[in-house]
């Protein structure tokens, strides 16, 4: 049961809704928080902010104009931004969640931005032990991106012939005997190839289980 089918309208507002809570997330962070590792390896709560704005900000053509001036290196573009744009003040980062507006990738593709906020602003609350409080259909949509979409596909196939159960919300993906189940948060982090433990997720050392022929 995947749950209901969202349109580009439904996850452009539930794109636009997370910005608006990753900015109150980080609105209520002291210094000392600002500057915890994330989970991102290498990079610091507000490494992950800048990240998070600088996609958020970063044009199309800057975007090609940056990745031809890294010779296509996507990683090392990434951290160049991130950090470029963390050593921003803290009012000017901040400012880049503000507003509704959007690139015209993330605009025609609402999903990309969606799962990059939902992700990352786990990233940031985990390792804070924050307490983790998403709305039933951003968890539901991102999973369903991650599992059916043809961006994702790579990530779908990180269970074949396993069964993923969310069980907090009416969503499961797959029809395989093993299941992986557990809070949708949790499976989403898991496919995100985020850390997360069996006494979050039952199964899910199956995930981390090596797979012929890749």
């Amino acid at each position: 049961m995947g749950g209901p089918a969202y349109a580009r309208a439904d996850l452009r507002r539930f794109a636009l809704a997370e910005r608006a809570r990753v900015r109150a997330t980080l609105v209520s962070l002291s210094p000392d928080q600002w500057a915890t590792s994330s989970l991102c390896a290498g990079w610091t709560v507000r490494h992950v902010a800048g990240h998070v704005a600088s996609a958020m900000r970063t044009s199309v053509g800057g975007f090609l104009a940056g990745a031809v001036r890294e010779r296509f290196d996507l990683d090392r573009l990434n951290d160049l931004n991130a950090r470029r744009m963390a050593a921003y003040p803290d009012d000017a980062l901040l400012a880049a969640f503000e507003g509704d507006r959007m690139n015209p990738l993330h605009w025609l593709l609402p999903g990309l931005p969606l799962l990059d906020l939902v992700v990352h602003h786990q990233d940031i609350r985990r390792p804070l032990g924050l307490e983790t409080v998403f709305p039933g259909d951003h968890l539901r949509a991102c999973l369903q991106l991650l599992t059916t979409s043809r961006l994702f596909g790579r990530l779908a196939r990180q269970a074949p012939g396993h069964r993923l159960v969310a069980t907090d919300l009416d969503w499961s993906y797959g029809s395989g005997t093993p299941e992986v189940r557990g809070p949708a948060e949790a499976l989403l982090m898991a496919l995100m190839d985020r850390p997360v433990g069996p006494e979050e997720l039952s199964g899910v050392e199956l995930l981390r289980a090596p797979r012929g022929g890749e």
